[in-house]
């Protein structure tokens, strides 16, 4: 119980308190609460019954200035860690440590975060200092989004361990270069730090589409999204389902994106192209993007049982990148 809230939206500070209590006493099955309520009085500045907004699971849910405030405070604190990882002597540890504990830390966050809500500006000028950091073309002043801010001193803390003392000599130019390899995927001869303004609209995309095979699956679907049809995106209007739209849409326009669709009644066999590649063996990175259609996103697991096994109507595998609902989220 020590860390539960109580986030009641729309009301004053003071009528939560009132509501909470008033159903502590008619329902008996809540008694357990009064504890919190009584803590609430005593420490108000806890927040425990709140009207601004609440964190769990490290997702913030809440008003916008909540919001913005809690991924403000997660760039502080992510960027305060990178900076504390100099002291690791070895490079491959201090890369590890940035990749895989730092660089993660806000990608989660971007699954679960609208990206309009990730790229508002942000107060960066969080830097240890000019001396300790050097300048550079990664160098930020102003305002930016926490994921270019997160990004950009991730990839100055990796070039400036590479490089040692030879960093402040480089170009604008050869610093572009060496952090055009720290971003390619390993299979292209890089690190893998990947920029986290795009990845964080991918990431957002697969989690929801997700989210919404698997609340298609099971029977109580509609208590959870009263009043929308998950098998009809026009009738959409939180949120998340609202931004997995705009996703969608902005992906097939500007990415080159396409949409896949279930195959037609099975015909007569086609003779294939003199110049298709064999079965199994295409190239899937020469292929564009595959996306779900949305209104097929809620029938995706029961449509899986159903074909089991049909590879012509299976969707395409290029689903793993983006939305597919057997990849774990």
């Amino acid at each position: 119980m020590d860390k539960m809230k109580i986030y009641i939206p729309g009301v004053s500070r003071e009528r939560p308190r009132e509501l909470v209590l008033q159903h502590i006493t008619q329902d008996p099955s809540l008694a357990s609460l009064r504890a919190l309520y009584d803590q609430d009085l005593a420490k108000p500045e806890l927040d425990i019954i709140n009207v601004t907004g609440m964190t769990c699971v490290g997702v913030p849910m809440g008003t916008p200035s909540f919001v913005n405030a809690f991924v403000r405070s997660k760039a502080q604190d992510i960027v305060h860690d990178v900076h504390k990882l100099r002291i690791v002597s070895d490079p491959k540890i201090h890369v590890d440590l940035l990749r895989f504990c730092e660089h993660t830390r806000l990608a989660f966050l971007a699954r679960n975060v609208p990206p309009d809500v990730m790229m508002r500006p942000v107060d960066v000028n969080l830097d240890p200092g000019p001396g300790d950091w050097g300048y550079g073309i990664l160098q930020q002043t102003g305002s930016v989004s926490a994921p270019i801010f997160i990004q950009d001193s991730i990839v100055l803390a990796i070039l400036q361990r590479g490089q040692g003392d030879t960093f402040s000599t480089q170009t604008v130019q050869e610093l572009a270069r060496c952090r055009a390899i720290i971003e390619l995927p390993h299979h292209q001869g890089g690190l893998g730090i990947t920029p986290l303004p795009a990845s964080g609209m991918a990431a957002f995309y697969r989690a929801t589409a997700n989210k919404v095979s698997w609340l298609g699956s099971h029977p109580h679907a509609p208590q959870w999204v009263a009043g929308q049809n998950l098998a009809d995106p026009t009738t959409w209007k939180c949120s998340s389902l609202t931004t997995l739209k705009q996703l969608h849409d902005q992906f097939l326009q500007h990415y080159n994106c396409t949409e896949w669709a279930p195959p037609p009644p099975a015909g007569p066999a086609e003779a294939p192209a003199p110049d298709a590649p064999a079965p199994g063996r295409d190239d899937d990175s020469a292929r564009p993007l595959s996306l779900p259609p949305l209104n097929l996103l809620a029938s995706l697991r029961a449509r899986q049982v159903e074909e089991n096994g049909d590879a012509a109507a299976r969707p395409p595998a290029s689903w793993t990148a983006l939305g597919h609902p057997s990849v774990t989220a």
